[in-house]
């Protein structure tokens, strides 16, 4: 219903501001506990509220959209390996575009063929071989 999407764009933005707000604490932390703290990030309380705003987000998505498959996995790092971007504000604003398009993307993949696939299938499909090629490439290095 149209409440619900209210809802959820309204908590989502919320978690949003709350996490754009920390994004200079949040590169300070990706370099390490002991490097952030001699910046003067308060790690454990930053590490609450990204732990806190991200399982209110994935619940939210999850509980209104359904599981859909990889796309939560695939955008963030397609985002780093397509910008090559390094800032957390960056990443915050670009990876929900690049996580639109793959959704888009697997939705007219779905209505490709003459049977119904479902989104998850096409999700799947999409994201299981970039799985194990990222981790195949990872073991590599």
């Amino acid at each position: 219903s149209y409440s619900q999407i209210f809802l959820f764009a309204l908590v989502t933005f919320i978690a949003w501001i709350i996490m754009l707000k920390r994004h200079r604490h949040l590169d300070n932390m990706a370099y390490g506990k002991e490097y952030a703290m001699t910046l003067g990030t308060n790690y454990a309380k930053e590490e609450k509220w990204v732990l806190i705003c991200s399982c209110i987000l994935a619940a939210w998505a999850t509980a209104l959209c359904g599981p859909i498959a990889f796309i939560g996995l695939m955008a963030p790092h397609f985002t780093r390996m397509i910008f090559k971007v390094d800032s957390n504000l960056k990443m915050m604003i670009l990876t929900p575009n690049v996580g639109w398009i793959l959704t888009v993307f697997a939705l007219d993949l779905t209505q490709a063929f003459e049977f119904s696939v479902p989104i998850n299938t096409a999700t799947s499909l999409m994201g299981a071989p970039f799985v194990i090629w990222f981790l195949w490439k990872k073991q590599r290095i």
